[in-house]
C-alpha cells in the first residue's frame, strides 16, 4: 500500500522562526517512514484552494545544504496569505475544495505554520475533518511575533 503524502503551508507575517519551522517539518517528514511526499502550498491555504503546489521532497532531497540554508533565510519560502476561512456551518465550499485537494494528493497530514489566525484555520479544518469523518491530521505549527496565540 502506498504511504500517504502531506502538505505544509505558511501564513501570516514573516518571523525569524517561520522558515526554520518549515525546514523542521520538511526534515521530519523526509526522515520519517510515515509519509512519502511533502508538498508545499504556495501562499498559505490559498495555494491548496488554487492548486499552487510545490513538491518539496524533490526540491530539498537533492541538496542537504539547501535545507540548512532555509533555516536562516529571511521572509517566507512558500509565501503567505491572510485569508480567513468562513464558518463551515454557514459556507463549507472552501472546506469541500480543500478536502478534495487532500484526496487528490493522497494527503494524510497538513502542517500549517503561522500565528493566531493560522491556528484558527487549523481549528476550523480539524473540526470539519471530524465532522466529515476524514482521517487527515491537521497540525498547527505556531509562530508569532505578537505572542498572541489563544
Amino acid at each position: 500500500m502506498n504511504r500517504p503524502n502531506c502538505f505544509v503551508a505558511q501564513s501570516g507575517g514573516p518571523t525569524v522562526a517561520i522558515n526554520s519551522s518549515l525546514a523542521g517539518v520538511i526534515k521530519g517528514v523526509t526522515n520519517s517512514d510515515v509519509y512519502d511526499t511533502i508538498y508545499g502550498s504556495v501562499n498559505g491555504i490559498l495555494g491548496i484552494l488554487d492548486n499552487r503546489v510545490l513538491n518539496l521532497t524533490e526540491i530539498f532531497s537533492e541538496d542537504e545544504d539547501r535545507l540548512m540554508c532555509l533555516k536562516h533565510t529571511p521572509a517566507m519560502y512558500l509565501g503567505s496569505c491572510r485569508y480567513k476561512l468562513p464558518d463551515y456551518k454557514t459556507d463549507d465550499s472552501d472546506y469541500r475544495r480543500i478536502f478534495e485537494q487532500f484526496e487528490r494528493y493522497n494527503i494524510g497530514a497538513f502542517f500549517y505554520i503561522g500565528g493566531n489566525d493560522s491556528m484558527d484555520t487549523v481549528l476550523k479544518l480539524s473540526e470539519y475533518a471530524k465532522l466529515i469523518g476524514s482521517n487527515v491530521r491537521i497540525i498547527g505549527v505556531p509562530k508569532t511575533v505578537d505572542n498572541d496565540l489563544m
